[in-house]
């Protein structure tokens, strides 16, 4: 049979060939794809499909440059409206202080007023960040009670009524919403 060295050997150049491969991939389908925008050519133009949605009331003026996001779009309206579009799944408009929702707005359309001072904290991860930056005040609502939180500032908000239990991010408690 084969001798380990050779058997080694062999492994070393198909994971040195693997490697070499994974790594120029990418720069060919970057080429691809600076190929096809100085050809005008794109194989998804997007351009029709994400054209911000028209409010009653109010006028749309830009939308955000995402470069790298392709789930979601932010429009931007007159007097500081933006409307966050997810694709295939919500959209939210945000309202800026002291105005109101426009008349007639798309039920499925949320509205979100501002300021926005209450967060709704689901993940433990997440938690850690704000722990760190001591901000651990600036979120009113829990997916976990005091006892489910590793994080002691986040289970003493709890305990002192800082911050209160809403509910599994599953099964929130639907009076705080």
């Amino acid at each position: 049979m084969y001798d380990k060295k050779l058997k080694y050997k062999i492994l070393s150049i198909f994971a040195a060939t693997v490697m070499t491969f994974t790594a120029i991939t990418p720069v060919w389908a970057e080429e691809e794809n600076l190929e096809a925008d100085a050809s005008g050519e794109t194989s998804s133009d997007t351009s029709e499909e994400n054209a911000a949605p028209e409010i009653a009331g109010l006028t749309y003026e830009s939308a955000m440059d995402l470069s790298f996001a392709e789930c979601f779009d932010v429009y931007y309206y007159n007097d500081g409206y933006k409307l966050l579009d997810i694709h295939d799944d919500a959209r939210y408009l945000i309202v800026p202080e002291g105005k109101e929702a426009p008349d007639d707005l798309d039920p499925e359309i949320q509205i979100l007023q501002q300021p926005l001072d209450t967060i709704y904290m689901a993940a433990t991860s997440p938690m850690a960040l704000f722990d760190a930056i001591g901000s651990v005040d600036s979120i009113k609502l829990s997916g976990l009670d005091a006892s489910g939180w590793y994080i002691q500032s986040a289970a003493d908000a709890i305990n002192n009524g800082e911050m209160t239990f809403a509910g599994k991010y599953d099964e929130p408690i639907t009076s705080f919403w």
